[in-house]
């Protein structure tokens, strides 16, 4: 069952009930009992999950026992979209070949129960659009009760990503190059009261007076990133070169008729490294990484800030002279939007190189992780600066600032600490909970013992209110690591998910003898800046924990392996991983049958409105010898699970 309480009483309580999930849910339940779809799909396949909806690309080769040409092209090599409606338990084979030059998880998207799909009219031998050929992209549309998808328009761009369902409406790159000043090619469609398509705007005067194509970056908490390339529209940066590719500019996605606001600032890539925080209604508190060889200007130039305050005291004199660095900035959107307040330069080096691309945003502050090598000077011997004074230049620092003009950025090694970056699970190490911000420190990067043992042998969670003076505080009622640490894109303000390594204190929290495994927790805040770990008595997998939650259930990955060579799925071995989930109000948990090994959560789930949840199996993985899901006479198969919640 799950516990809620401070860690130490956590860890006291979990030995006594650890082994305490139950069986897989009753068979005669509607809710939680798991459903299997027909269709092949590829170990790696998107499955997008809106409301009791879910989508994703079956693939043809993969189903039946020679293939199936679902959309009757004379090859069984495409990518097919299927709709399934989880609360009838019924499957839509939509007949239409996905566009694979596209990252597949960005060719499908739902708004509501209205399903778009980004199809290739060559994989598809069919003219969409009524051009004459069939060598274009198109967008089309389907909801349950059409006959087939309708056609919407052509999709245009470069970028990974052509479309993003926020706010009700779904927005897209359209082929339409525009043509008048402060028109772009960025479409929103509407489904309420019928399928709506309208152009989004500009307040931005651009410099050919012909408009703007733009590309799709990202969305975050209803904000969309978009970026403009100078080549096509002409220099926008203010330096001059006309070269710049990806200018970054933002949308407030969640109200219809907004305007495209532009911040002539340039990134380094197509996928922005930025973070948010919502203010209130159409405003965020943005922070980004700008590119300064993009940009043509040396961003973290000590001449531009502070003499004598602005670095840490052992960085003086050791002035950055390159442009190479991705450095933080930030805006609060809505009175930028408005043309009230610009983009503003914290100094602070952050990363977008080696899969380290974190920004975080805790209440009014904006936070990077630096790397030493980089902050500095690149003529000193070894290049950069200490900035958590332990004696060299090689570590991965997190650093803040507030998003106030003028601000100093904290400057004192004592608070600036070593993080691990590496960690899996997307976080870099660092997440914020709501005003404050936590981070994964390494003692043994950090040069310093935390909690109080001999040796810098532990990776140690610390909490900090970047509005305080006092230190991180690493005692929550006992140390706690983590092995898998996640955000919770759902309540990114409430918790935090971890895999808890029994190592660090040494208890054995799931029974089973040893002190070698993680199990799953669901950080929280507490009192002041100490947090509690609710968790669950299970061995997970270490690394790959695949922990999240929506509608008041948690879902992981228990390895039988770890969870003392427990044969739980009854194949034979204990090999295998297993979903399971629990309730955080009841506290209950419960077994839900053999999961998957691949790098993923171990559910989909919806954004908002969660309804259903989805994950992939292998039947091989299924049983002893295997189970023949979809009856093509094969176990070989990966196939798309589903439940109602």
């Amino acid at each position: 069952m799950i516990i809620r309480s401070t860690l130490l009483a956590l860890a006291l309580a979990l030995v006594s009930c650890s082994g305490s999930s139950s069986s897989s849910s009753s068979a005669s339940s509607a809710n939680f009992n798991v459903q299997r779809t027909r269709q092949a799909v590829g170990a790696a396949a998107p499955v997008i999950v809106s409301g009791r909806w879910v989508g994703y690309p079956a693939s043809e080769a993969g189903t039946g026992p020679s293939g199936t040409d679902w959309n009757e092209d004379g090859d069984i090599g495409d990518s097919i979209f299927v709709a399934v409606n989880t609360q009838k338990r019924k499957q839509r084979v939509l007949d239409v070949a996905a566009e694979t030059s596209i990252p597949a998880p960005n060719t499908l998207a739902f708004v509501g129960s209205d399903f778009f799909m980004i199809v290739s009219e060559i994989n598809d031998s069919r003219d969409w659009n009524g051009d004459i050929d069939t060598v274009d992209t198109v967008l089309l549309h389907w909801t349950s009760g059409m006959s087939e998808p309708e056609f919407v328009d052509e999709i245009g761009g470069t970028g990974s990503m052509r479309m993003v369902s926020t706010g009700g409406r779904l927005y897209y790159v359209s082929a339409d190059i525009p043509t008048l000043s402060q028109r772009t090619n960025l479409r929103a469609v509407s489904v309420d009261g019928g399928l709506v398509v309208g152009e989004v705007g500009t307040t931005f005067v651009d410099p050919g007076m012909d408009g703007l194509r733009v590309e799709l970056a990202g969305e975050a908490g209803g904000l969309l990133a978009l970026t403009i390339d100078e080549n096509l529209e002409g220099e926008i940066t203010g330096d001059a070169d006309g070269t710049d590719g990806h200018v970054l500019c933002f949308l407030d996605g969640t109200s219809a008729g907004q305007l495209i606001a532009v911040t002539s600032k340039a990134i380094s890539g197509e996928v922005p490294a930025w973070a948010v925080r919502e203010r209130g209604a159409g405003d965020w508190l943005v922070g980004f990484l700008v590119d300064e060889s993009e940009q043509g200007q040396n961003l973290n130039d000590p001449g531009l800030f502070p003499p004598g305050i602005w670095q840490p005291a052992q960085c003086i004199g050791l002035d950055d002279t390159d442009t190479d660095d991705e450095v933080l900035h930030w805006l609060e959107y809505a009175s930028f939007a408005a043309g009230l307040t610009g983009v503003e330069n914290t100094g602070l080096v952050g990363q977008t190189t080696g899969g380290i691309q974190s920004v975080v945003v805790a209440g009014d502050y904006v936070g990077t992780v630096s790397l030493e090598a980089d902050e500095g000077s690149q003529a000193a011997i070894p290049p950069g600066c200490d900035l958590n004074a332990d004696g060299d230049k090689s570590d991965f620092v997190f650093r803040w600032s507030e998003a106030r003009v003028g601000a100093v950025p904290e400057g004192d090694s004592s608070r600036l600490h070593a993080v691990v970056a590496s960690i899996p699970g997307g976080t870099n190490g660092v997440v914020s909970l709501g005003n404050i911000f936590v981070l994964l420190v390494s003692e043994g990067a950090d040069g310093r013992d935390h909690d109080g043992r001999p040796g810098t042998n532990f990776n140690l969670l610390a909490a900090r209110n970047p509005a305080g003076s006092g230190a991180w505080n690493f005692d929550h009622g006992a140390f706690v690591g983590a092995t898998w640490m996640a955000p919770d894109g759902r309540q990114s303000d409430e918790r935090f998910f971890v895999a808890f390594p029994e190592s660090v204190e040494g208890f054995d929290l799931n029974g089973d003898g040893d002190t070698a495994d993680s199990i799953p927790t669901f950080p929280e805040r507490g009192n002041g800046l100490d947090l509690n770990f609710p968790g669950v008595g299970r061995a997970i997998s270490s690394t790959n924990a695949g922990i999240n939650a929506g509608g008041g259930t948690v879902f992981y990955r228990v390895s039988e392996m770890a969870q003392g060579l427990t044969d739980i799925n009854g194949d034979g071995d204990v090999n295998d991983f297993i979903l399971e989930r629990g309730n955080f109000s009841s506290g209950s948990t419960n077994t839900m049958g053999t999961l998957n090994t691949i790098g993923r959560d171990a559910v989909e789930l919806s954004k908002d409105n969660v309804r259903a949840a989805a994950f992939v199996v292998h039947e091989a993985a299924q049983g002893v010898g295997g189970t023949d899901f979809n009856d093509d006479g094969d176990t070989s198969d990966w196939v798309v699970s589903y439940f109602v919640m």
